[in-house]
């Protein structure tokens, strides 16, 4: 998946996985934005294995924040906060 093409955030999955244990919703999640984190990876030179590491890494990350994640539309962009994240976990695999 391309970064610069449209991905609604869906405030409504977000509220959803404030619940760690609403694995449906968890898993909606994962089905929609693996394929722009492992992109993202993948294009920051990361071979397959890495990439799914550090896909599995963001996903943990954005597990333990969502109790307290706050969105806000108007004021910040989720997937750009998820984007940051992954960046960070895509750095880790180089060090």
């Amino acid at each position: 998946m391309n970064t610069d093409e449209p991905l609604p955030t869906r405030a409504s999955l977000l509220h959803r996985l404030k619940d760690a244990n609403d694995e449906a919703s968890w898993n909606d999640f994962h089905r929609t934005y693996r394929g722009l984190l492992v992109g993202v990876s993948r294009r920051a030179g990361l071979n397959e294995t890495e990439a799914e590491e550090a896909v599995q890494d963001t996903m943990i990350a954005v597990a333990k924040k969502m109790p307290e994640f706050r969105y806000q539309p108007g004021k910040d962009s989720f997937k750009g906060w998820l984007l940051q994240i992954v960046r960070w976990k895509i750095a880790d695999q180089f060090c």
